[in-house]
């Protein structure tokens, strides 16, 4: 459970980021949507900064609550 839980929405969050980071996309001859031709760097930096930073927050206010809720045997 801790695997999955700590494995597989990170690359789905920096992928969203990179995403809408995108600027002007590639479309084939079916129109949908292909590569990423240009991203907008200072937007893509700004959404993986946050992402970076949030996913810290989250991680130290854990820590600090399992420092505090520990019960030595």
């Amino acid at each position: 459970l801790l695997c999955v839980l700590g494995t597989i929405p990170g690359p789905i969050l920096f992928g969203v980021a990179i995403d809408n980071s995108c600027t002007l996309w590639d479309f084939n001859e079916c129109e949908t949507k292909g590569a990423c031709l240009v991203y907008d760097n200072g937007r893509m930096a700004y959404l993986l900064m946050g992402i970076s930073t949030a996913c810290k927050i989250i991680t130290i206010i854990f820590v600090f609550t399992a420092e505090c809720l520990y019960k030595p045997p």
